[in-house]
């Protein structure tokens, strides 16, 4: 049993149990991001690939222009 485990909680200051805390709600964060990045990169790939390929009815009759060849503003 190491030293800080055998302490009782009321022997280790607050400022350290907060610490500890907020350490290990640090590691929760960054693991969040990390996936919520990761799923952003992807569904923008497929977004940008369906534009690519999908087909809208432009002014002429007949004539279809994929919807990335849009002009925005």
């Amino acid at each position: 049993m190491s030293a800080i485990s055998s302490l009782n909680s009321s022997e280790i200051s607050s400022t350290k149990r907060f610490g500890a805390s907020l350490g290990a709600l640090s590691s929760g964060r960054v693991g969040i991001s990390s996936l919520a990045i990761g799923l952003l990169i992807k569904s923008i790939t497929i977004a940008v690939r369906y534009s690519c390929v999908r087909k809208q009815f432009g002014p002429s009759p007949g004539t279809e222009y994929p919807v990335i060849e849009y002009q925005t503003q």
